[in-house]
């Protein structure tokens, strides 16, 4: 006879203490997919109470899993296994196992196949298994495979995330899935600058982010998942009716408490999970419902020993009824399993549910429920962590062991010792990515802590609030400082990982918090909103830092001027970057800050000569060079140097670009400044090469390119292999010269900038003209035109009469009518279009 129940305890034991994937633990479905079955199927089949369901064929290929998987390593065992296994209906020779060796003798395992990353950005891993849930799942997979827009709705903690989670992984495999966690954000607004950072898209310059987006997701059939949208629903909703509208093959689906009420919208109502039916059922029949099964395999995880007896059912099936079957309080309730034993539980809920029926009436059950075990779980905390879980609240997204040190003001020592306690108890999950241990709070958890520490702390919230900006200040004002150098990436990585609590000690600060930390905390991320393309967003931060803290020091005032105009200059609004640097400039020579005026002065410079101001360009440099030699900081003389150098070299003046490149190079390899040193090797290399040495050309934009390289900086090898493009046209290397070009042109586009994508355009043409395609260049030299007017950059003095040289010779060849027409065409390009024209130019 079988003993079918200890097979499957004995099986469930064994799978879930293997690691056949690179290391992860596998789960109920992995095994299902080793041997062919759903996970549903197996289920049933490994939790029926007679044999007429599993079959020796399935035994068998049970244990081979198993096997190879190397969860049984002894012959005894798997001849133990499958006697468990066996059943009158088959002879013993049939059932007798195979030697261990055949066993072994299979292929490797492999991991799960997994698409390329550029068909669907990483999906968030899960810690622990999925439980039940198999119909809701399969009815939400054949929905979206014919309905575009689908609400997953239901109660707070019923599951919608990790089913809509599940999902996503289950069609990882047949088409590209984007999962968007929009639960961190506080502004509507942000819901498409979160979409195009999880696509890998960076906002251009005068183009609306919906746009790539839209583009991004417009072929094939993508699924993109938005998750936690209550908080956010008018503005998903309109986010979402646009971007079905521009993607046809789109599908989307929607996890809310709330439903966006969009047109085409199917609502799917995520109900509790399944309970028994009758309170007089039998063990195997609790067993089999997915409340309990979720209970006992969490109770197993957080208790080994934990198995559901005739002993503990009561207590188990009254846990679950209490809580009415919702995931999340049940899991919160088998962390309890820790500390407490299973009636203890039962007991502990029961009491805090009869003090909270006598509350409002007007809350819907499953919340009461929901709150009352989050109550029981934040009074059973020690008060040193209680203290903890309410400060946490403050955080957005995930938070680092320092960043909590810091906001709630505990040692290195005790901040381990308590945030362990909080993920212990379920309170916080952990997770290893990236460079240090990073922690979460559920949504729903944090939300409550939040309103604990404003009703009990009252005005120390704004304390420990105002700690919270200044840890972020700090931060962001170390990383503008090691943006500059040699942990470019590094920095980047960081910003950008902590980007959402940036986005909310912001937020606070300016509301009325602490203004001038909102200023000071804009002003240092300057260079991170324009090496990320968080364009539009820094605007619209500086806007409002610069109107709240209209007070603040001139010094502060004139740093986040200058920061402004920087945005709204990448964003081709000339006029407002111009009053900001001037004002900026203006606020510094007021103050007699000298070394501060150096960067507006700069700027304005830049400004100026893309004009065709040259007067007024020459005058601004060399100002700034006489302040700079005034201080006598090597910094500030190199940085107002290698203005001139690149004015000089612009403008043919070769000795003067030469000499003062020779002297920033010198500067910054003294001062270990690598991206200093790559721009005076560029100029160097510029210089070389307008001199006919191409040999030294060669060398010196090789080492720029190598710099910029270490520095993770494509903007500054797109710039320099713009130059070698020219240079290899010059020898006649022109298919060596096209890769060059179209590596940078690529790069210009990408960040949409629109002067350098001209200067492309134009090399290309001259390209195209080398090469005898003639009318083809004088598109492209049509299209960069347009480019250049609407920028409002002038050409310099020193390379009009080269340029109307050539576009004269061109009229010649092609006579009037062909040059014109090919012009109007040209002229008709859209950035986009000419960009891809230039690409597919032979």
């Amino acid at each position: 006879m079988s003993d079918l129940k200890h097979f499957r305890d004995r099986v469930q034991e064994l799978y879930r203490r293997s690691t056949p994937y690179d290391g992860r633990r596998a789960t109920q479905r992995d095994l299902a997919d080793a041997i062919g079955l759903s996970p549903a199927e197996l289920s049933k089949r490994l939790n029926a109470s007679r044999w007429t369901h599993l079959t020796s064929r399935d035994a068998h290929a049970i244990v081979r899993t198993l096997v190879e998987w190397g969860a049984i390593t002894m012959q005894t065992e798997a001849e133990e296994l499958l006697h468990l296994a066996g059943s009158p209906a088959y002879s013993p020779a049939e059932w007798q196992a195979p030697p261990l060796d055949q066993l072994t003798a299979a292929k490797p395992v492999e991991p799960p196949a997994t698409r390329s990353p550029s068909d669907g950005r990483r999906l968030p891993s899960e810690l622990s298994s999925f439980v039940g849930r198999e119909e809701e799942l399969a009815r939400l997979r054949d929905l979206i495979a014919w309905q575009r827009l689908i609400t997953l709705t239901g109660v707070g903690g019923v599951g919608k995330t990790r089913l809509a989670r599940q999902l996503a992984v289950l069609l990882a495999n047949s088409c590209p899935v984007y999962f968007v966690e929009l639960a961190s954000l506080g502004d509507g607004t942000l819901v498409v600058q979160a979409v195009a950072a999880n696509l890998g898209l960076r906002e251009q310059p005068g183009q609306p982010l919906l746009h790539a987006v839209a583009e991004a997701l417009h072929n094939g059939e993508p699924l993109l998942v938005l998750d936690n949208c209550e908080h956010l629903t008018a503005a998903v909703a309109v986010f979402v009716h646009q971007l079905l509208q521009r993607c046809p093959t789109l599908h989307i689906l929607t996890t809310s408490r709330e439903v966006l009420r969009v047109e085409g919208e199917t609502v799917l109502l995520l109900p509790p999970l399944g309970l028994p039916t009758h309170p007089q059922a039998g063990l195997d029949e609790i067993s089999r419902t997915d409340a309990v099964r979720l209970f006992v395999e969490r109770a197993w995880s957080n208790q080994p020993r934990f198995t559901l007896s005739e002993q503990n059912r009561a207590a188990v099936l009254a846990i679950c009824e209490q809580l009415e079957g919702l995931p999340l309080a049940i899991e919160l309730a088998a962390a309890r399993l820790r500390l407490l034993t299973v009636e203890q539980v039962a007991a502990g809920l029961g009491d805090r549910f009869s003090l909270l029926t006598t509350g409002s009436r007007t809350v819907l059950p499953r919340q009461q429920t929901l709150r009352a075990l989050v109550d029981w779980s934040y009074n059973l905390l020690t008060p040193v962590e209680a203290r903890l879980f309410r400060c946490l609240s403050v955080f957005a997204g995930g938070f680092s062991l320092a960043a909590v040190s810091a906001v709630a003001q505990v040692d290195s020592t005790g901040v381990l010792e308590q945030v362990g306690g909080l993920v212990d108890k379920s309170l916080l999950q952990a997770s290893s990515a990236g460079d240090e241990p990073r922690f979460t709070m559920l949504e729903t958890l944090r939300q409550y802590a939040a309103q604990h520490l404003h009703k009990q702390v009252g005005a120390a919230e704004e304390a420990i609030r105002l700690r919270h900006a200044s840890y972020y200040l700090e931060l962001a004002e170390a990383g503008e400082v090691g943006l500059s150098g040699a942990e470019q990436p590094l920095w980047l990585r960081r910003l950008e990982q902590e980007h959402d609590n940036i986005r909310a000690a912001l937020g606070w600060s300016l509301a009325g918090g602490a203004p001038e930390v909102g200023l000071r905390l804009v002003s240092a991320l300057s260079l991170f909103y324009q090496i990320h393309g968080h364009l539009s967003e820094g605007q619209r931060w500086f806007a409002a830092a610069l109107a709240a803290a209209a007070d603040a020091p001139a010094a502060l005032r004139a740093k986040a001027l200058n920061g402004a105009g920087l945005l709204f200059g990448f964003q081709n609004d000339m006029a407002a970057a111009y009053r900001f640097f001037s004002e900026s400039l203006t606020l510094y020579q007021s103050a007699g800050d000298h070394r501060g005026s150096l960067a507006p002065l700069g700027n304005l410079a830049i400004m100026a000569n893309a004009a065709g101001d040259l007067a007024t360009t020459q005058r601004l440099l060399e100002t700034s060079i006489t302040l700079a030699r005034e201080l006598g900081e090597p910094e500030v003389i190199g940085q107002a140097l290698i203005r001139l150098s690149m004015f000089a070299l612009e403008h043919g003046d070769l000795d003067q670009a030469a000499a003062t490149a020779d002297e920033t190079l010198s500067i910054f390899k003294q001062l270990g400044d690598q991206h200093g040193t790559a721009v005076a090797y560029h100029n160097l290399g510029h210089v070389a090469m307008l001199r006919g040495n191409y040999q030294a050309a060669a060398r010196l934009l090789a080492e720029s390119v190598a710099v910029n390289t270490t520095l993770d900086n494509d903007l500054g090898v797109a710039v320099t292999n713009l130059v070698r493009g020219t240079l290899a046209q010059l020898q006649a290397d022109y298919e060596g010269s096209r890769e060059l070009l179209q590596a940078s042109l690529q790069v210009f586009a990408s960040l949409g900038i629109q002067i350098s994508i001209s200067t492309a355009l134009e090399v290309w043409a001259e390209l195209l003209v080398a090469e005898g395609q003639l009318e083809r260049a004088v598109h492209l030299y049509a299209a960069a035109a347009r480019l250049r007017e609407q920028v409002g950059y002038e050409r310099t003095s020193s390379k009009v009469a080269a340029y109307e040289q050539q576009l004269a010779s061109l009229r010649t060849t092609l006579d009037d009518e062909v040059f014109n027409a090919a012009w109007q065409t040209g002229s008709s390009y859209s950035t986009e279009q000419a960009v891809a024209y230039a690409q597919v130019s032979r």
